[in-house]
C-alpha cells in the first residue's frame, strides 16, 4: 500500500499552468492569495497544481517561499479580474479544497479587488464583498 504523496518545495517559485496557457494578460489577470505554513505547503501545492494542470481551477498557480521558507505564498490566478463569474468559479474551487479562512483577490499591481471574509462569517452564497 502506497503512503501519502509528498512534494519537495525548493527555494525558488514553483509554477503550474492549465492546458493551452502560456502566459496571462498582465493588465486583466488577478490572483487569489493565501499564506501557507511550511508543513502544509507541499500537500496544498500538490493538490492545487494538479487541479490547475487538469484545467479545473485557474489558468495558473504559483507557490513561493517567504521569510526564509518558514511560510509560503500561494497564488491561484484568474485570467480576468473584472469577470466576477470567473473570479467566483476559482474561489469556489478553493472553497471545495478547504480554503475556508479569509482570503482576498488582487490585481497584478497588488491592489485588493475582492474579499472573502471566510467561512466563520459567510456562506458560499454570500462570498462577495467588493473593495
Amino acid at each position: 500500500m502506497a503512503g501519502p504523496t509528498t512534494t519537495t518545495i525548493r527555494a525558488t517559485a514553483a509554477w503550474a499552468y492549465a492546458p493551452g496557457v502560456e502566459r496571462l494578460d498582465q493588465e486583466r489577470a488577478g490572483f487569489w492569495r493565501s499564506i501557507l505554513r511550511r508543513r502544509y505547503a507541499g500537500e496544498v501545492w500538490h493538490r492545487v497544481s494538479a487541479l490547475v494542470r487538469a484545467g479545473e481551477l485557474g489558468p495558473a498557480a504559483r507557490l513561493r517561499p517567504l521569510a526564509q521558507e518558514k511560510a509560503f505564498e500561494l497564488r491561484v490566478y484568474v485570467a480576468d479580474i473584472g469577470d466576477r463569474a470567473e473570479v467566483d468559479r476559482v474561489r469556489r474551487g478553493l472553497w471545495r479544497m478547504g480554503f475556508r479562512h479569509p482570503i482576498a483577490c488582487y490585481d497584478w499591481r497588488g491592489r485588493r479587488r475582492w474579499r472573502d471574509p471566510g467561512a466563520e462569517r459567510t456562506t458560499p452564497k454570500e462570498l462577495w464583498r467588493p473593495r
